[in-house]
């Protein structure tokens, strides 16, 4: 079963680069304007959430940035 999980982790992770590539994940924040730059920076500023349990390509990059939604 994990070998399955980290299959999946590693589809999600080049998922999310081919995006960051397409820049569908670099918008800034609506509310104050911070821009990711890497994946890194994504995960740092921004974060994200599961809109369908248990459907893992329903990951999807928080809107706000962390410090707007706190």
């Amino acid at each position: 079963m994990s070998d399955d999980f980290t299959l999946e982790i590693e589809k999600l992770v080049k998922e999310l680069e081919v995006r960051i590539k397409n820049k569908k994940l670099l918008k800034p924040c609506p509310n104050c304007g911070v821009k990711a730059e890497t994946l890194t920076d994504v995960v740092k500023f921004f974060g994200f959430r599961q809109i369908k349990k248990d459907v893992p390509s329903s990951i999807i990059r928080q809107s706000y940035c962390r410090k707007c939604r706190s």
